[in-house]
């Protein structure tokens, strides 16, 4: 770390470990939305299907048979 600092200086590692750190404030920032768009997702998924179990009627075979 030492003759990165003495390459390019303080405030360059400054402005570098800045970036880096506002990088990962923005990732957790945005995990909370994430998480809410998951769960929104699988709610929707399951209300998706009981609602198409619902709408449409029992599959029947032709001719009554019931084996494959």
């Amino acid at each position: 770390m030492a003759d990165i600092l003495a390459t390019h200086g303080g405030w360059r590692l400054a402005l570098f470990a800045a970036a880096v750190l506002l990088y990962l404030l923005i990732h957790a920032a945005r995990l909370p939305f994430v998480a809410v768009a998951r769960v929104l997702a699988g709610l929707l998924r399951g209300l998706d299907t009981r609602l198409s179990a619902a709408i449409t009627p029992p599959v029947t075979r032709a001719g009554g048979s019931s084996h494959a």
